[in-house]
């Protein structure tokens, strides 16, 4: 389950994974201290329930609608904290608000869309890891299936078939039983003529490109490249989805079924030779797709690099198309603490007890970053807890540690945003899974000290 919670935050905000695994530790933990005082489990989790869903309202009153223009970066800047060196950190923020920002398209209803899928990531060995670019358009390392085709275009139409251009094959084992030679040379005329009809669906369309999932057959290839059409093949689902959003074309089974209504557009088209290797270069006109190329010494560092800059980038769409920002250090989790147990004055029944113990749980996330930055945490929790309760009312909530210099400060004042999907995200998957477990009467069982089978001594166990 905890696994679970941390798979689901990562799909879902692609941040908070740490948090979201101590919160539900801590929040079990806590549970088990008052299943020790005789608080029955369904009464703890009742009360985590009640906690939670005034949490999620806390949150509501405590999220900022920023408009500062600078607020993208200093939320990707947050959420690569702790990720490698500072100026690879500066690197990968600025590069991954570039390509949000690069494929966010605004909708009829004037709300933003910015889909990270819409970015393709390929990685190149060699110079540092600051030395990794944005490309405006899509790389992919193809190139034409003949050299004598045209390979450079400057605005043109695009055709996308989910399929090749090949001789059929059965689908089940046969044998056919040939009388005269001349049959078999009839057999081939009539391949020819049934890619030559293929070729000719296509040709009524006149698009500039042809990109086929499947393989192509050489005759295909010839007549193709007489008709002045550039073909590429055995392209890759992913890439091959991206090429449809990225020149708003659509993909069709086959020649047959294609339309001048399915072709896409392209601004241009041209191959280049990195490192000996042919890569293919689509910019689109509808939607502006955009590549990563990676730069770094290893594989390793390449692949650290790219799970980075996916994490900042599916935050900087996240704060795109919902600009709601929480403050960090910290100081929200502290503030949905003191306002939990404040409201759990209201109750006079054992579900109180159970509301205080989420609260306190709360308190894991400040306390971990006062440890992980060599800080004593009583003393960091003692004094911001001091520090938001004598602060002004629209100051207090903003309050959290500095985990430079150990001093509270105004998180958001500092640049330390996070998203609200991220604190949302996290409640929520790591309230579920306490209250799954705590309904697992045998889970609470186990912390107990392992005891032996009715009727076996523990010196006969032993002796065994």
């Amino acid at each position: 389950m905890l696994i679970d919670i941390a798979t689901n935050q990562e799909n879902t905000v692609q941040d908070g994974t740490t948090s979201s695994i101590l919160l539900a530790s801590e929040l079990l933990q806590n549970a088990w201290e008052l299943y020790v005082k005789g608080i029955h489990p369904s009464i703890i989790a009742n009360g985590y329930s009640l906690a939670y869903q005034k949490s999620t309202e806390f949150l509501e009153s405590l999220k900022i609608n920023s408009t500062d223009s600078n607020i993208l970066e200093l939320v990707t800047k947050t959420s690569l904290s702790g990720k490698g060196v500072s100026s690879l950190q500066e690197a990968l923020s600025k590069l991954s608000c570039e390509a949000a920002r690069g494929v966010s398209k605004t909708m009829e209803n004037g709300k933003i869309m910015a889909n990270s899928n819409d970015i393709k990531i390929i990685s190149r060995k060699g110079g540092g890891a600051t030395d990794s670019y944005l490309i405006e358009g899509l790389v992919l390392a193809k190139q034409a299936c003949s050299p004598d085709m045209k390979r450079n275009h400057t605005k043109g139409k695009i055709l996308i078939i989910d399929g090749g251009i090949e001789k059929r094959k059965p689908t089940i084992t046969s044998k056919i039983m040939l009388s005269e030679p001349s049959m078999i040379s009839a057999f081939r005329e009539k391949e020819l003529e049934l890619i030559s009809k293929q070729i000719d669906d296509i040709l009524k369309l006149k698009p500039d490109i042809l990109v086929c999932r499947d393989g192509i057959d050489d005759s295909a290839i010839r007549l193709l490249e007489l008709n002045g059409i550039c073909a590429y093949r055995r392209v890759e689902r992913t890439d091959f989805e991206l090429l449809s959003r990225t020149c708003d074309a659509s993909i069709v089974a086959s020649p047959a079924n294609a339309k001048k209504s399915d072709l896409g557009s392209f601004e241009s088209s041209v191959e280049e030779n990195w490192s000996g290797v042919t890569h293919w270069i689509l910019k689109g006109t509808k939607q502006s797709g955009m590549t990563l190329v990676i730069r770094g010494s290893s594989d390793t560092l390449i692949q650290e690099i790219e799970t980075s800059f996916s994490d900042a980038l599916g935050v900087a769409c996240q704060i795109l198309e919902d600009g709601a920002v929480l403050p960090g250090g910290g100081a929200t989790q502290m503030a949905l603490s003191r306002k939990l147990k404040h409201w759990a004055e209201q109750f006079e029944g054992r579900e109180s007890l159970a509301i205080l113990a989420y609260a306190d749980a709360l308190e894991i996330i400040p306390r971990t970053l006062a440890i992980n930055s060599g800080f004593d945490p009583i003393d960091q929790i003692l004094a911001l807890n001091a520090a938001q309760a004598s602060a002004k009312s629209g100051i207090a909530n903003k309050l959290g540690i500095n985990i430079i210099n150990g001093t509270i400060c105004n998180m958001y004042d500092s640049g330390i945003v996070e998203s609200i999907q991220n604190h949302q995200q996290c409640l929520a998957g790591s309230t579920a899974a306490a209250i799954s477990i705590l309904r697992i009467d045998d889970v609470l069982w186990a912390k107990n000290d392992p005891t032996f089978p009715e009727g076996i001594g523990e010196e006969e166990f032993e002796n065994d």
